[in-house]
């Protein structure tokens, strides 16, 4: 099978991949749950510390994502097909995670709210010690929806104010922080996907966003941590979420 566009494009993107990862990595726990990790562009650099669970729905994928896992027979780091359409819990209970990630999935889910409420879930009940937080990094912004979502087949993009909203509908005690990602890109986007209509990435434009990340990610991260500027190309929510015992109490 043919690896998916959307994935293909971004495979060789590593200073990219290694940027997202590296926005989202403090927050990022012992015993952590990937999910929908396709080929594995953003798996091979999460941390292998208590344990690692990296989860794809398509059996197509895995042996791309195995490759890129060199470390998966390593009792740190479990590989599984995991159906996102079934009960999540009934098929991850056993690992005990503090930490659930997805790096542009949710977006590609229909139900989108039931989704994140099943992770909250899994979180709320899992017997590990400490923290535990469901991290999110989706596509921001409606108005930036375009050729290349739609032949990506999401279903949306988000803005900051979207997560906050559906995170509260689920439990509102839930401490959400969010921030944008990505200013750099998103004009970018704009142009080829709302004005141009492109269906597909040339190579060129992946490798000048990899040439301008080493000096366009300082900046970025002032404009969107020091400034709180809520433009980029990308959102991401941290959820904190408090367990059951500590609910009861």
């Amino acid at each position: 099978m043919e690896t998916p566009f959307e994935l293909a494009a971004l495979e060789h993107a590593h200073r990219y991949s290694k940027w997202i990862y590296s926005s989202v990595a403090p927050y990022l726990g012992q015993r952590i749950l990937e999910l929908g990790a396709g080929i594995g562009n953003l798996s091979q650099w999460l941390p292998r510390r208590e344990l690692l669970v990296v989860t794809e729905a398509d059996e197509a994928l895995m042996p791309k994502l195995k490759a890129k896992l060199t470390d998966v027979d390593d009792r740190k780091v479990v590989l599984k097909k995991i159906d996102l359409s079934r009960d999540l819990g009934a098929q991850v209970q056993s690992y005990g995670i503090d930490t659930i990630v997805s790096f542009n999935v949710m977006e590609h889910i229909d139900d989108d709210l039931s989704a994140f409420r099943d992770q909250i879930k899994i979180l709320k009940e899992s017997p590990a010690v400490g923290p535990k937080r469901l991290v999110v990094f989706v596509p921001a912004h409606a108005f930036a929806y375009g050729s290349y979502d739609k032949i990506f087949q999401h279903f949306r993009r988000y803005s900051a104010r979207d997560l906050r909203k559906k995170f509260s509908a689920i439990d509102s005690t839930l401490r959400v922080q969010t921030f944008y990602f990505n200013l750099m890109s998103l004009p970018g986007w704009i142009w080829m996907g709302r004005v141009k209509k492109s269906v597909e990435f040339k190579p060129g434009q992946i490798k000048l966003v990899e040439m301008l990340i080493p000096f366009w990610k300082p900046f970025d991260y002032f404009i969107h941590h020091i400034l709180r500027l809520p433009l980029g190309q990308s959102v991401v929510a941290i959820v904190d979420v408090a367990d059951e015992k500590a609910l009861q109490v």
